[in-house]
């Protein structure tokens, strides 16, 4: 059900890749309550809900999400990168995931993002590149080429705090 490649409560996971894992509900590459990601990368995952990675918290720094995706199911459909509760990414990128709901490279009900990239992601709904249900706090971060179908090709949040950061 959940974690095709890891299923943890607490995952402390550095320079380490999750390839080519799925799952039916959570967490294509890795489902945890807490993860803690360093240096590491997750390509080409899928699962309902996160296709790279589904947590309750994300902390994932210097890290690649990268053709990862969120299939529609009747367990959920978004974060086709990565799909938390509250995530905190820092020197991360978001590449060519798709989700067949909202949130195309992360999904999440808060985010605090650091000198990251989202490109060319996508979802069917909102938010191609990210999307954020409370709140998003983005900082030095480029969001190019992401697409939605309905709103937010780059960014769709209940509030977003953008600071020195470009959209094309």
């Amino acid at each position: 059900w959940s974690g095709g490649g890891l299923n943890a409560s607490t995952a402390v996971i550095a320079g380490s890749a999750f390839t080519r894992n799925s799952v039916s509900i959570d967490g294509g590459g890795l489902s945890a309550g807490t993860a803690v990601i360093t240096g590491s990368t997750f390509a080409s995952n899928s699962a309902d809900s996160g296709g790279g990675l589904g947590a309750a918290m994300a902390v994932v720094t210097n890290s690649t999400f990268i053709s990862n995706s969120a299939k529609f199911s009747a367990f959920g459909w978004s974060g086709g990168g990565l799909n938390a509760g509250t995530a905190v990414i820092a020197g991360s990128a978001f590449t060519r995931n798709t989700a067949d709901f909202s949130g195309g490279g992360l999904y999440a009900g808060t985010a605090v993002i650091t000198r990251s990239t989202f490109q060319s992601n996508s979802a069917n709904e909102n938010g191609g590149g990210l999307w954020a249900s409370t709140a998003a706090t983005v900082t030095a971060s480029a969001f190019h080429g992401n697409a939605a179908n309905e709103n937010g090709g780059g960014l769709y949040a209940g509030t977003a705090t953008v600071t020195g950061s470009t959209f094309l």
